[in-house]
């Protein structure tokens, strides 16, 4: 207890902005959003903007990490939310809203320039920097309108403005990678917690305390009702399998692998298979470097027996949803995602690779390759994180950003950080969810170099 206090304390100013900025999040959702509740949310919104000016960047740093693994995300839809977000949904035509990309990233950014104006004017280039992004991006996306047919409407011109502040956050990664390095026991505890936190969503939808409809999906696979979807779920347990396997084989940190064990058997109840794919082929490749003596021994043991093993893998729901539909492997559906990238690489080929606007994919293309599963309708995206940037926030920020991450690859990275890295690059390949470029700069929180 008396452990739990001092934490508490030492990390206060990190406590006050999660209250608030949970407070706001409850407000925008589950109120009204009267007279009344608009003057308490300007009012916390102020109080949060004063709260990161005056706290130490490094807290700032570590509430932005909170933000981007922990916080909820899962977005709200129109028969939940009040009266004030379905007519800002319908106004836009989104089917649901996301108070962190909506309100909270973009509240980040105001709270950042701020500090730097008024705590750090040493970093005033980084400020300056990330300001002359965004208005690149804004001014790229007026010529993408002049140059298409697309109609212009101010409204979703304001959307995505407030969309590409997910992009912006990323470049804050990047450019304060020294204070993200000192990081790296947080990011490996919230991981830990993230984790712990979805089999207690499982344990409370079995005791029939959360409706099983609110964490399972069509196909029964498990998503978070705090977090997000069955593909969050995945990613999320991946980056904590490969982060695991990372400090207990190199920072010998033994506790790690209980992180590796929980968070590879939650993917089991995803029923995705890149992440899946991705965390065994790390294991692998972890434990034949560290281990080969038991790598042999192991791979021995499979085959020896190989019909028991089968018979589990055989008896599993994800067998059973992916062997019906002939597809186990995911070649098929490879070859669909390939066309869909394909179909996005050429509109932004024909936009001369400007940006249509982040956040607005589903309204631009919402009849294109609609696919039908059970009673849900989606639009399909690129799956594929790169193609998707470059088609929602132009070829410039996605090169930029490359660059950028490339650069502090070739100074503080080695074989097993570029390993994960390349990994990384394979699941965005496949996949555009969850649409965090800050996810590639990640491992290099391990770096040992100065």
């Amino acid at each position: 207890m008396n452990k739990l206090k001092l934490i508490i304390r030492n990390n206060l100013n990190i406590v006050i902005l999660i209250l608030l900025s949970l407070s706001t999040n409850y407000l925008f959702y589950f109120s009204e959003i009267g007279i009344a509740d608009k003057s308490i949310i300007i009012i916390i919104c102020l109080l949060f903007v004063l709260v990161c000016t005056i706290i130490p960047f490094t807290q700032f740093m570590k509430f932005l990490i909170f933000i981007v693994l922990v916080f909820p995300k899962r977005p709200i839809g129109s028969e939940y939310s009040n009266v004030l977000l379905r007519d800002i949904m319908t106004m836009v035509g989104i089917q649901t809203f996301s108070f962190v990309e909506m309100v909270l990233f973009p509240l980040i950014l105001i709270s950042y320039f701020v500090h730097i104006i008024i705590r750090s004017k040493d970093q005033l280039n980084n400020g300056n920097g990330l300001f002359f992004m965004l208005i690149l991006y804004l001014f790229q996306l007026l010529l993408y309108y002049f140059i298409s047919s697309a109609e212009f409407n101010f409204f979703l011109y304001i959307y995505s403005a407030m969309n590409f502040s997910k992009i912006l956050i990323a470049f804050i990664f990047i450019k304060h990678f020294k204070e993200l390095k000192c990081c790296r026991n947080y990011v490996m505890k919230l991981l830990f917690v993230l984790i712990l936190i979805f089999y207690v969503e499982i344990v409370l939808a079995a005791m029939g305390v959360i409706p099983a409809s609110e964490i399972y999906d069509f196909r029964d696979g498990f998503r978070s009702s705090i977090i997000g979807y069955a593909v969050e779920v995945g990613f999320m347990s991946f980056l904590a399998t490969l982060f695991g396997l990372h400090e207990f084989f190199f920072g010998k940190k033994k506790i790690y692998i209980i992180l590796v064990f929980l968070a590879s058997i939650l993917q089991l109840f995803t029923f995705d298979r890149g992440n899946l794919y991705l965390s065994l082929l790390a294991i692998a490749c972890y434990l034949i470097y560290n281990k080969p003596v038991l790598s042999i021994s192991l791979l021995i043991s499979l085959l020896v027996f190989y019909t028991p093993v089968f018979s589990l893998i055989e008896s599993s729901k994800m067998y059973e949803i992916k062997s019906t539909s002939g597809d186990l492997l995911g070649n098929e559906s490879a070859m669909n995602r390939w066309s869909n990238q394909i179909f996005y690489l050429s509109k932004s080929f024909n936009n001369f690779f400007l940006p249509s606007g982040v956040g607005l994919n589903s309204i631009t293309n919402s009849k294109f390759e609609l696919f039908v599963t059970g009673d849900i309708i989606l639009a399909q995206e690129s799956h594929n994180l790169l193609i998707q940037i470059i088609y929602e926030a132009g070829i410039i920020v996605l090169f930029s950003y490359a660059f950028s991450v490339l650069r502090i690859y070739k100074v503080h990275g080695n074989m097993f950080l570029n390993f994960a890295l390349v990994l990384i690059v394979l699941y965005f390949c496949f996949q555009s969810r969850p649409c965090g470029l800050y996810f590639f700069i990640l491992p290099l929180i391990f770096s040992d170099r100065t």
